[in-house]
């Protein structure tokens, strides 16, 4: 398979490093694990049929692709955007909660990511206290990098959230 992509096969003897098959609870060879940002993402045991192991590396080219590549991150926070606007909003908070999962979209578009996440989270799980954590998490010294679409996320969020404010239990004080 021709791959750019930035990941590496590795093979462990896990007779020589248990501790590696104990961390990753394997219980037959060959196992066979996904590793991105030091967490499991997918993983299979046995020899799978060759769709399935090209689906394997797909998934990882993609992820890296997600991770590192600024057009396919642009695109995907388009994508979100377009869902937002169609009020497709359980489909793009999906999106939302991937892309907060990785590192370079994190530092780069948490406050856009963080003011989608609360306003579905508001709008669709009427969970308002995850949407005021969500929200107050963005520094008021990025609320003016929202652009506009966003920045009337977090305004009708705030809206909502003003109309249904969170009691606040005394840990919280």
């Amino acid at each position: 398979m021709e791959n750019h992509s930035r990941f590496k096969l590795v093979k462990v003897n896990i007779d020589k490093l248990p501790q590696i098959a104990n961390g990753l609870k394997v219980q037959s060879v060959p196992a066979v694990f996904l590793v991105m940002g030091g967490k499991v993402v997918d993983s299979f045991v046995g020899i799978p049929e060759p769709e399935k192991l090209q689906d394997f590396f797909n998934k990882a080219v993609i992820m890296d692709q997600i991770a590192h590549d600024e057009k396919v991150q642009t695109a995907l926070m388009d994508k979100a955007q377009e869902l937002l606007q169609g009020d497709d909003l359980k489909t793009a908070f999906e999106i939302l909660i991937d892309l907060y999962q990785y590192d370079a979209l994190r530092i780069k578009y948490e406050h856009v990511l963080l003011s989608g996440m609360a306003y579905c989270m508001a709008f669709i799980h009427k969970d308002f206290a995850r949407a005021k954590e969500m929200i107050d998490l963005i520094p008021e010294e990025l609320l003016k990098d929202l652009g506009d679409f966003y920045k009337g996320l977090y305004d009708k969020t705030k809206a909502e959230l003003a109309a249904n404010p969170v009691s606040e239990t005394p840990a919280d004080q």
